[in-house]
């Protein structure tokens, strides 16, 4: 991971291509973007809301190894 990662995703990205469908996602009237640190009771009720949560992670902290590899997870609650 660490550097290798790094080069795999500058090869495979198209960061411009990234940045207009982000820019697309967050025009979507439907989308609603929070930048804050939540807690956990946060998450809870956003899913009891309905809403989807798509938070960012660092996969090594969940993995219990030292460093950082930004990841992003989608979670929905299934009735």
């Amino acid at each position: 991971m660490g550097d290798e990662t790094a080069h795999i995703q500058i090869e495979h990205a198209t960061i411009a291509n990234i940045r207009e469908d982000a820019k697309r996602f967050l025009a979507n009237s439907h989308i609603h973007a929070l930048s804050t640190t939540p807690s956990l009771d946060d998450v809870r009720d956003c899913l009891r809301d309905g809403w989807y949560v798509v938070p960012l992670v660092n996969a090594r902290v969940l993995n219990d190894e030292d460093g950082y590899s930004g990841h992003f997870i989608f979670v929905c609650l299934w009735i």
